[in-house]
Order: structure tokens, then C-alpha cells, then sequence
């Protein structure tokens, strides 16, 4: 092609592409003036400082103090920092729906006494809406802004959306703390009191049962359950003192110690329907929690103590016997699989992962209490677990049946022996699952 040719057709594309920019940076300028002038509150959302909802028979006041939003009317609180969030982009990008021009007369449209006014504070300036009866239909609502004489009108679900009751604004958190930074926590269950100490290790101890070894997944897990939980409803009217369950002597009491601030405490009460009523201090605000909080509390003291069979780490393991004592199979960690082998000289490969799967469960099974004594001289199942160098991490040896449900075991963990009583339908479950793997695997890698 000619130059002189080419370069006609370069400034034919530039000069199109240059009217393409210009039309659309237009267009979007004339998008944008047209979605400012619907604007009903013509501010930005990070100047929002304060919001004020006024109704016929109440006033809610929102105030942004240090990047936090707090309730001051009708109570003074911190506020739901989500829900004000929420509320705050409503308003900063809240549009009218019509313009229906000047207003000659504002008690014709319910706006002389509104059903809301909705009052917003950005540095200097604060912008009202007044909303008043609804329009032909109930789709929507006849608005005022700023006392102008121009009438507008809202969608209904928005104007639904900015009139929150004020439940909506309360913050609802039962604790702010971050569950790491715990020191300490005491329970109080009916009479009994159990107070957990952190260790400087990390791990719990149990203040006065220091021989009781504590589980701390389930105490952290228990922690973390709090730092979620909420208020499901204020009382508002609340029945008299005897039906709350407070007194003599409340249902539970937990308080939580962070390191740094002061404790923070929830106190349970009766139950109603189901739920709990709830106290932060002995006379504070009543209020109503999920039955879940109530079962925690309650559930947590049996559950702290550790009652695993075997809490060692699963990656330690690099051989492991079990069976009968007298015809046991065997497995040897192999890289990425296992070798097991058979009292008969079988021999079975299978991927890590099925027998690492096996050893948690192993680490799932749990006594129901110790022994004074070892039991029963006769073996009737094995299981020992060795790490790479030989050395034995952990055995069990089931020594008889207590009853129809349990089993009397064995145990030697940490150069210590005891003996235990064990739920029979667990263990069984987890010598199913060991037979399974013994089974050759199938052309899809899977077991039989």
C-alpha cells in the first residue's frame, strides 16, 4: 500500500477514536449530572457523620465518634457497625424516584406532620427528608427535601429500609474480644465454679485439677463460638424476677479475661420457648439468647477434659500395628503411600491419605473414664503406633468387655500406663474401617 494511502487511513482511525472517547466521555458526564440531580441527600458517604430518625412516637440519633458509630438516642450505646454502614451508603446514594414539581401544599401529601424524618449531618451542613402519606397504590412515598417547595416521591421498599426500628441499630454482640489474646476464663455452672488459666506454652490448665489435661481445641473452638454470638432479642417487658431464672442462683455464668481490657461476662437465666434469658451484669439489660449459647455453656465442663485415646501428631507416625495380638497387620509409611502387610505375608499398597484419614478417627475416639487398675490379663485386639526412629508414640491393648457397651483397654502414652473404659460401638467402628483398608484396591484406587 501507498504511504501516502496509509497514513490517511491512520488518521481516519484516530480521528474515530477520537470521536468515540469524546461521545462517551460525554455521555457518561450527562449520566452523571442526571444521577446527581435525583440525589435526594447530596453528600458523600465518608462525610457522614451523624444521623437522626425522627418518628411519631420516637428519635433515634447516630453519631460517628473515632471512625465508630454510637447510639445516644433514645439510649446510648455502641451501634451494629454493619447496619449504620449500611444505612450511610443508603443515604449517600439515595434516589428519588419522580419529580412531580412544585409543592403548593405539603399537608395535602401528609409532609405538615410526617410519619419520618430523616436528618443527615456532613461536617457543617445537615440535609432533612420528610416522608410523608403513601402514594396512589402504595408503591411508594411523597418526600420533601430541605423545605424546598418541589415534591418527590421514594420507592416504598427504600423508604421501608430507611426507617429501621431501632433493634436494627443495636449492636447485638455478646463479647469483642480476639479469642488468642485470652488469658483466662471462668465458668460457673449452678454451685460449681471452673476457672481455666493459659499456660505460658499456649496450652490450659484447669486451676486446682493441674492433673486434669485440658482440651484445648474444644476450649479456643468454644471461645471463637462466643466471639460470634448475638443477642436475639431485647426484652422489652420483662415478666417478673422469679420466671427469669436468676435468682437463687443463675443457670450459668461465663466471664472471659483478655489480656489487655477488663473482663466481659454474660450471665444465663430461665428459659423461654426455648431460648435463654441473658444478662451481660447482675442487673443489666435483659435480653434473649438462642438455645445453642445455653447448651455451650452448659455442655462446655464435660467436654473440656481430654478424654482422647491418642493426641499425638498424625504425621509422626510412620508405622502402625493392629489387630489381634497374635495375627496383627502391619503398616510402614512409604514416601506418598503405605505398605501394609498381613499375618499371612499379604501385602496391600494404599495412598497416605487413607491411612492418614484412619488416624484421626483414632484421634476422635474417646474413653469414658480411667481404671485404677489395668484390667483383664487376656489381649483381645492391638493397636501400636511407632514414629520413623522406632520409637513408640502410642498402644492399646483391649483387655475384655465391661458390659454390653464397653470395653475395658489398656493404654501406654508418654511412658505411662492406664487402663480405660472405652464405648465398644466407636472402637468397633474404627477396626471396620482398618479391615477395609487390608482389602486390595480396585483400578479406581478405591477400597472394596
Amino acid at each position: 500500500m501507498h504511504p501516502r494511502r496509509l497514513l490517511s487511513f491512520v488518521v481516519i482511525l484516530l480521528v474515530l477514536t477520537a470521536g468515540y472517547f469524546l461521545a462517551t466521555w460525554h455521555q457518561e458526564r450527562r449520566d452523571r449530572q442526571e444521577r446527581e440531580a435525583r440525589r435526594l441527600v447530596p453528600v458523600k458517604e465518608e462525610e457522614i457523620s451523624a444521623i437522626r430518625l425522627r418518628k411519631k412516637d420516637q428519635e433515634i440519633r447516630l453519631v460517628r465518634q473515632d471512625q465508630v458509630w454510637r447510639l445516644e438516642k433514645p439510649l446510648q450505646a455502641k451501634a451494629d457497625q454493619e447496619t449504620v454502614r449500611s444505612q450511610v451508603n443508603l443515604l449517600a446514594t439515595l434516589e428519588r424516584d419522580r419529580d412531580l414539581g412544585e409543592l403548593s401544599d405539603p399537608k395535602a401529601y401528609g409532609l405538615d406532620q410526617p410519619a419520618l424524618v430523616v436528618e443527615v449531618t456532613a461536617g457543617d451542613r445537615t440535609h432533612r427528608l420528610k416522608v410523608g402519606q403513601a402514594t396512589p397504590g402504595q408503591l411508594g412515598y411523597y418526600v420533601q427535601r430541605d423545605d424546598e417547595p418541589r415534591l418527590y416521591t421514594l420507592n416504598a421498599a427504600t423508604k421501608d429500609t430507611l426507617d429501621r426500628p431501632l433493634e436494627a441499630f443495636r449492636d447485638k454482640a455478646l463479647f469483642e474480644f480476639a479469642p488468642e489474646k485470652v488469658s483466662k476464663l471462668r465458668l460457673v455452672v449452678g454451685p460449681s465454679t471452673l476457672e481455666l488459666e493459659k499456660t505460658p506454652a499456649g496450652l490450659w490448665r484447669l486451676s486446682g485439677r493441674e492433673e486434669v489435661k485440658v482440651r484445648k481445641d474444644r476450649l479456643e473452638s468454644f471461645l471463637r463460638f462466643l466471639t460470634l454470638a448475638r443477642v436475639k432479642e431485647f426484652v422489652r417487658e420483662p415478666p417478673k424476677e422469679p420466671q427469669l431464672g436468676f435468682a437463687p442462683l443463675p443457670t450459668a455464668e461465663v466471664s472471659v479475661y483478655p489480656a489487655e481490657g477488663p473482663p466481659q461476662s454474660l450471665i444465663l437465666g430461665g428459659r423461654r420457648e426455648g431460648d435463654y434469658y441473658a444478662r451481660k451484669e447482675a442487673q443489666g439489660e435483659l435480653f434473649l439468647v438462642e438455645s445453642e449459647v445455653g447448651q455451650r455453656l452448659l455442655g462446655l465442663p464435660a467436654a473440656l477434659e481430654d478424654r482422647r485415646l491418642w493426641s499425638g501428631e498424625v504425621s509422626e507416625a510412620a508405622k502402625l500395628t493392629w489387630g489381634p495380638p497374635d495375627k496383627p497387620w502391619t503398616g510402614v509409611k512409604e514416601k506418598d503411600a503405605w505398605k501394609l502387610t498381613g499375618p499371612e505375608g499379604q501385602e496391600v499398597r494404599q495412598p497416605a491419605v487413607r491411612l492418614e484419614a484412619a488416624l484421626i478417627k483414632l484421634q476422635e475416639l474417646e474413653y469414658d473414664r480411667l481404671l485404677p487398675q489395668a484390667g483383664a490379663a487376656r489381649k483381645e485386639y492391638l493397636v501400636e503406633v511407632r514414629d520413623g526412629a522406632g520409637e513408640l508414640l502410642f498402644r492399646l491393648t483391649q483387655a475384655g468387655k465391661a458390659d454390653k457397651d464397653r470395653l475395658t483397654v489398656r493404654l501406654e502414652r508418654g511412658g505411662k500406663q492406664e487402663a480405660a473404659l472405652l464405648p465398644k460401638t466407636g472402637f468397633e467402628q474404627w477396626q471396620a474401617d482398618m479391615a477395609r483398608l487390608t482389602q486390595p484396591a480396585d483400578k479406581s484406587g478405591g477400597t472394596p
